[in-house]
């Protein structure tokens, strides 16, 4: 079988599942199944019997989403998703040490595997202390998985998986405040750091443009990309469309007075990421499979407006939103909290960053700042940057599985730099002290501000070594991905550098 065949397969497969399989036949009356897909009524659940059911629903829905999603992976990719999670650096919370992360990196298959028999388990009797351990279990896999990824689509994973520890019809509720808390977040931080020039038809025709010939992440369709991206009147409806789902409607299904007048936000989720992956790019679309479920269930609660239920719902929903607001700056990017920002720059900003960091042969590198040999000196570089190999975003160092002195894995190439795209900056991650950044007047401010960051926060490990990354650099590169030339850098040269 082909495969784009396996792939399609392997989505019908869970789409089946979701129907028939959600949830154990005893809670199926009452079950929040996904009817949704059809427009079918169901009945006033039984509270007693409900309590189950959501959470029942939850979980086998999660799991058959989650296998789903890493079949997905392992056919594409020919690797385990655990294996795609050893890149060369981590992002640690800043109350969790390095040498903690660095465990928790080392033993990132266990957590992997067991999340998937929590959620089974769970799902068959979903008593207090299964439900706990679910929690747990998510908390060890999103914290493995995003520290390697910095990847925004599970979060609502990670916070449905507590929110299911409540009694069920607070459970039901949370998940509704946690499924509006996600879109709106999303859209709150393309006016935060896009502005209204977001909704300009530049903003979609520059993700378009940059997508569109990529080898890793193309579009299902590279004509309609294309035909979308020179047509001004549609780049500017994409544009303005998603503000306006993410920050006007979903937000409203909070004042629609039933569950099936909810379930619209769902329909509205699952159009919006099949646009993205038809005309934009597959992979980004798929990803937020595994964040199905949280819109299904989510979007089907049925608590009415001004209960307990929806005053929990509308406090998850939007206390966030104004905290940041009442901050004057986004949420910080420190796991277990995020401002979910998704491709938040306008297009002049989209377009610097891609041209700068991205698609040409310049690069912000990051670095250690010690040596390990001799007589280095703390405060300059240990080695020379020229000939240096850039370690991009979940790459590894030839030669091992990234690890080294920091993990007990066999160590890759002694000397390397890393790209700091979805590290530091990218299209879907911004940590809020470097979201100016792409208003400094030139790269050497630009790379200052990064090392400022790097060094104040030490949040940025590197597998190999143990050590934070605390130097920033511009550099341009050869054919081969090798630094021949300095551009910028955020400290004092060092004489070996020149």
């Amino acid at each position: 079988m082909r495969r784009p065949a396996r792939v399609r397969s392997v989505l019908i497969s869970v789409l089946v599942l979701l129907e028939l399989g959600g949830c154990p036949p005893a809670c199926k009356t009452v079950c929040i199944a996904p009817s949704w897909w059809l427009g079918s009524k169901q009945s006033k659940p039984n509270t007693t019997r409900f309590s189950m059911s959501v959470q029942s629903y939850f979980y086998g829905s999660q799991l058959a989403c989650l296998l789903a999603w890493w079949c997905v992976v392992r056919v594409v990719t020919r690797k385990h998703l655990y294996d795609l999670c050893a890149g060369s650096v981590l992002t640690r919370p800043l109350w969790l040490s390095e040498r903690t992360i660095l465990r928790l990196h080392e033993r990132r298959r266990t957590a992997f595997v067991a999340l998937p028999c929590a959620l089974a388990l769970a799902s068959l009797k979903p008593s207090l202390v299964a439900r706990l351990v679910v929690a747990l279990s998510m908390s060890l896999y999103h914290l493995t998985e995003s520290s390697a990824t910095n990847r925004h689509g599970e979060y609502p994973l990670l916070y449905n998986a507590w929110a299911m520890v409540l009694p069920g019809r607070l459970a039901h509720a949370a998940s509704f405040g946690i499924a509006v808390h996600f879109v709106l977040s999303s859209g709150i931080a393309k006016l935060w750091y896009g502005g209204l020039e977001w909704c300009s038809p530049r903003t979609m025709a520059v993700y378009l443009d940059t997508y569109r010939p990529s080898k890793s992440s193309p579009p299902l369709s590279r004509g309609l990309s294309a035909f979308l991206a020179r047509r001004t009147w549609a780049t500017r409806a994409i544009a303005v469309g998603t503000v306006a789902l993410e920050c006007v409607l979903v937000p409203a299904t909070l004042l629609l007075p039933s569950a099936a007048s909810r379930r619209v936000g769902t329909a509205l989720m699952v159009a919006m990421h099949l646009g993205i992956g038809g005309a934009m790019s597959a992979r980004v679309g798929i990803v937020f499979l595994t964040t199905l479920p949280c819109y299904a269930v989510g979007f089907s609660c049925d608590a009415p407006v001004g209960s307990r239920e929806w005053w929990l719902a509308a406090a998850l929903a939007l206390l966030p939103t104004a905290l940041a607001v009442a901050r004057r700056r986004p949420l910080p990017e420190a796991w277990p909290i995020s401002p979910i920002s998704l491709f938040m720059w306008n297009g002049a900003q989209a377009e610097r960053l891609a041209a700068l960091l991205m698609t040409g042969d310049t690069r912000l590198v990051l670095g250690c700042a010690t040596a390990t040999g001799a007589g280095a000196d703390a405060e300059t570089d240990a080695t020379p940057l020229l000939g240096r190999r850039v370690v991009h975003h979940g790459e590894r160092p030839r030669g091992g599985q990234g690890g080294g002195k920091g993990t007990g894995e066999e160590a890759g190439e002694e000397v390397v730099v890393h790209d700091a795209v979805l590290r530091v900056v990218g299209f879907t991650l911004v940590h809020a002290e470097c979201g100016a950044l792409l208003a400094a007047a030139d790269v050497r401010t630009y790379t200052r501000r990064v090392e400022e960051w790097l060094r104040s926060e030490r949040r940025l490990v590197e597998v190999s070594s143990g050590r934070t990354l605390e130097r920033a650099y511009v550099v341009r590169l050869d054919a081969s991905g090798c630094v021949v030339e300095v551009l910028a850098r955020g400290h004092q040269p060092d004489k070996k550098d020149k």
